[in-house]
């Protein structure tokens, strides 16, 4: 019979909470570096690999082991740093072969040696040797039988209930977690809902979506109708038109009155190019050479550049949300290089220009090897 290892039921995440991607999980006798065989299937039939490996989304498939004994289990990036939490020892196993009280272990004490709840529970049993009904604010004292349930009123749960001594729900109290919550409301308006009725958002709560609709302009955030927060860029200045995109998860993080927004990154694949092998340039006045139509939203790295094939200086430039981005060599022509490498936000409504022009009184400026290259980085 094989046991189920219960080191991670959803998935490992970094330090920033995220889920990481090509995790790798390294299983051992408990207190010992010696590798525990585990297996895919339940039947122990398949070996997993040492080390298991998560998948894209950080997700780890299910792991067996033979034998009752407790394990080492080691959780580490795809570049193997050890996460957060890690190693966890010991990690202890989920008997799945049936879910009787008979099933699951015990530790046994002086006064309950038993190996398994069952047993436990029939030996509390025949210890008590006094029944007692509570009735209002009582405390038990000695040794008391409780037999089954009383009859009268339910308990209540309150949303909000800070009395001493109330016991808090399981559901509010499970360290790690980041909800997942349903998008609703409009772009710039958003409703998140939970599901776990939240009747206050305490500072450093985390919470993930996924939008259907990308904002275009300052955005405000409700979750669970407590009320509308300003989001606001990690650095906490407004986030901008197409920040919140549809194509990735967002996080936001309360920090004080606001809700900061964090988006998972994304490389590639989109990237925008231009080429030109000469070109000729007589007036001081910029000429466009190539527009970028609405590149997708997104942070874009563009790196320009060109040589001076002229005793003539030249110049090239970049314009992006109204903001010009030069690139010029002098006068000097013993310095033939233009070049520049920049990092803009790009709101996929907007277009990026490149052009070029004479840097000199007069003359023809001859421009060679001209070449722009944009890279979506995030």
């Amino acid at each position: 019979m094989s046991n189920l290892i219960n080191f991670n039921p959803i998935r490992p995440l970094s330090i920033n909470a995220d889920p990481v991607a090509g995790a790798k999980a390294y299983i051992y006798n408990t207190g010992t570096a010696v590798a525990r065989t585990s297996y895919s299937d339940q039947a122990a039939t398949v070996p997993h690999a040492q080390p298991v490996v998560a998948d894209g989304n950080g997700v780890f498939p299910p792991v067996f082991v033979l034998g009752s004994g407790a394990v080492r289990v080691n959780v580490t990036d795809a570049n193997d740093v050890v996460l957060d939490g890690f190693p966890m020892d010991p990690v202890l196993l989920v008997n799945i072969e049936g879910a009787g009280a008979s099933t699951i272990s015990f530790d046994p004490t002086v006064l309950m040696p038993y190996s398994n709840v069952q047993t436990a529970l029939v030996g509390l049993s025949e210890t008590v040797n006094t029944t007692v009904k509570l009735t209002g604010d009582q405390t038990i004292t000695g040794t008391k039988t409780l037999n089954g349930f009383l009859a009268g009123t339910a308990v209540a749960q309150t949303p909000v209930d800070t009395t001493a001594g109330r016991l808090a729900r399981v559901t509010d109290m499970t360290p790690g977690q980041v909800p997942y919550a349903t998008y609703g409301g409009t772009a710039n308006a958003i409703t998140l809902t939970t599901g776990l009725s939240l009747p206050s958002v305490p500072d450093r709560t985390q919470i993930r979506f996924r939008a259907t609709t990308t904002n275009t302009a300052a955005t405000t955030i409700n979750v669970d109708g407590i009320g509308a927060v300003t989001a606001r860029q990690p650095d906490g200045t407004a986030i901008p038109r197409g920040y919140i995109q549809t194509d990735r998860d967002t996080r936001i993080v309360r920090v004080g009155a606001e809700w900061r927004v964090y988006r998972d990154i994304i490389i590639g694949p989109d990237q925008v190019s231009f080429s030109a092998l000469a070109i000729v340039s007589v007036s001081n006045a910029y000429t466009t050479q190539n527009t970028f139509t609405t590149p997708a939203a997104g942070w874009w790295q563009f790196t320009m550049s060109a040589g001076i094939a002229s005793t003539v200086a030249s110049k090239i430039q970049l314009t992006a949300n109204a903001i010009d981005y030069e690139a010029r060599a002098g006068f000097d022509v013993y310095s033939p290089a233009l070049q520049r490498t920049i990092l803009i936000w790009l709101d996929g409504v907007s277009s990026v220009v490149f052009a070029t022009a004479r840097d000199a009184t007069s003359g023809t400026a001859n421009i060679n090897a001209v070449q722009v290259i944009g890279v979506r980085v995030g």
